[in-house]
């Protein structure tokens, strides 16, 4: 069993909503999946018979995008007994390319993660300093300028995943080395994404890396929501709109639900 998990609240609950209907969709099942939707609003009411049977709502309270950032690694801790052997994390603001069908592209092997685009301009650039954590008291600090840097590869935190153990010693080690920054009132200038790369530098391991040229989701697409770190509302009416249209996909425009 392939877990997914899905954090969404506030207005991101849209978007957590629109990510689970598309995987539904697109994915051509070879292994079967569940969701763990977490979110302070419940997605239940929204989805069709088929859509439901695969979907775990866990409630949680609402947050702003910092505390979000963090609270993936927290859930997916709280939910192990319940999870399948299998673990792939997406954050919400993430829509699919294209039908997707083999589930062995992002699980063969311990840990998955996606490669940052901004690898290739950096690399093409011949620029030494890369967004890893700068801050030498900091628990993220990758210490880099004396190592190659064609050898090294930026990871993104918007997508993550890999065998049940080693994603949540991943977790793990994410939430713990975040305390001791936050009880020295640090915090990584890229939040959760400096501590995830500072786990495969210390460690010395290396995950199955998928290109973001090959990788079938766009990430970080907001799809026409403005301002999603001020943390506002879903309006009402797209609510309803949502819950007489349960089959149909959709997206946003103009602020406005199109279905598809």
């Amino acid at each position: 069993m392939i877990s997914i998990i899905i954090i969404a609240t506030n207005i991101y609950f849209i978007l957590g909503l629109k990510l689970m209907k598309e995987i539904n969709k697109y994915y051509i099942e070879d292994e079967p999946i569940n969701f763990f939707f977490c979110s302070d609003k419940s997605p239940l009411e929204y989805l069709n018979n088929s859509d439901l049977k695969k979907c775990n709502f866990v409630k949680i309270p609402k947050g702003d995008w910092l505390s979000a950032c963090y609270n993936k690694y927290n859930q997916i801790i709280n939910l192990q007994d319940k999870l399948g052997d299998r673990i792939l994390y997406f954050d919400s603001d993430t829509s699919i390319k294209r039908t997707f069908f083999d589930s062995t592209m992002f699980i063969d092997s311990t840990y998955v993660v996606l490669k940052h685009y901004m690898n290739d301009y950096y690399f093409k650039t011949g620029r030494t300093e890369w967004p890893y954590e700068k801050n030498n008291k900091s628990t993220a600090f990758i210490n880099y300028k004396n190592t190659d840097n064609s050898n090294r590869v930026y990871y993104h935190a918007s997508f993550f995943g890999g065998k049940k153990k080693e994603v949540l010693q991943l977790c793990n080690f994410v939430i713990n080395s975040h305390n001791i920054d936050i009880s020295n009132n640090i915090e990584a200038g890229v939040n959760d994404e400096s501590y995830l790369n500072k786990y495969f530098d210390r460690y010395k391991i290396a995950p199955k890396i998928i290109d973001d040229t090959t990788f079938p989701f766009n990430i970080s697409d907001k799809s026409g929501i403005d301002n999603g770190r001020n943390s506002p509302e879903v309006p009402i009416k797209w609510l309803e709109l949502l819950q007489k249209n349960k089959d149909k996909l959709f997206t946003i425009n103009n602020k406005n639900i199109v279905f598809l």
